[in-house]
């Protein structure tokens, strides 16, 4: 245990000197704030507005500016991916790391949290960012008044759409022997379903990203627990591989 950890907090150290991540934090919250959220707090000055249902509307807002970090996830979840498996790989860093007493089922947990840590700490300051711009002088005041859940809705969305985006570009990272191989058929496959939905609105319900930018349908509720179930199987299919069939040479 002790021995992951410390793999953990290396991983960790290891992408966040990487040159993408300053452009990273900055381009997540500038793709956040592009849909305004309805019904901020500034509409409602001076009106006797509960503030469960406020907290509600500043919840869905945040949901909502999901949709747009989209293409920033999957493009920022294809560079990380391949740079910790498959640009490892070239370099021949991971045939260091795979020479050491460490099992490599803790190498690629060690590197999968680090990457999806770091992705989902950056899209978690982002939506959170664009709420507290549509409600700054109220939101203090609604967050120890609200239920629990509308705080905890878009972090949970968040963390169904990242793994969606991760584990996608953690698989092609790991059948791939070529960094930007991998970065391009991750990015290739994860904008396929925005521009799906692009071209045929009456789509876009059951692909990425509105399927997780919607918090009240019951239906796109059942769509959300296929990809987060798709997801967790490649995450499988992909350790396997790591741990049982990938050669480096």
């Amino acid at each position: 245990m002790k021995a992951t950890i410390s793999l953990f907090r290396w991983e960790l150290s290891s992408i966040t000197r990487l040159k993408i991540v300053l452009p990273l934090v900055a381009f997540m919250f500038f793709t956040s704030a592009l849909r305004p959220i309805e019904s901020g707090m500034t509409e409602f000055s001076g009106m006797n507005i509960p503030f469960g249902w406020l907290a509600r509307q500043i919840s869905w807002g945040s949901i909502r500016s999901l949709g747009n970090i989209y293409l920033a996830l999957a493009f920022f979840s294809a560079v990380l991916a391949s740079a910790s498996f498959a640009g490892e790989i070239d370099s021949g860093l991971l045939k260091f790391y795979l020479s050491l007493p460490l099992s490599r089922l803790k190498v690629f947990t060690s590197k999968f949290l680090a990457g999806y840590m770091l992705l989902f700490l950056s899209g978690l300051a982002a939506t959170c960012y664009s709420a507290i711009m549509e409600a700054a002088e109220g939101l203090l005041i609604i967050i120890p008044r609200s239920p629990i859940i509308y705080l905890l809705d878009p972090a949970l969305f968040l963390a169904q759409e990242l793994l969606f985006t991760f584990s996608v570009s953690i698989y092609f990272s790991v059948v791939s022997r070529r960094a930007w191989q991998s970065s391009l058929y991750s990015i290739l496959t994860l904008y396929s379903f925005y521009t799906i939905a692009q071209i045929n609105p009456r789509l876009r319900w059951f692909f990425p990203p509105d399927i997780f930018s919607i918090a009240f349908s019951r239906m796109i509720h059942l769509y959300i627990v296929f990809y987060t179930l798709l997801s967790i199987a490649l995450l499988c299919l992909s350790c396997y591989l790591f741990v049982r069939r990938l050669e480096v040479a």
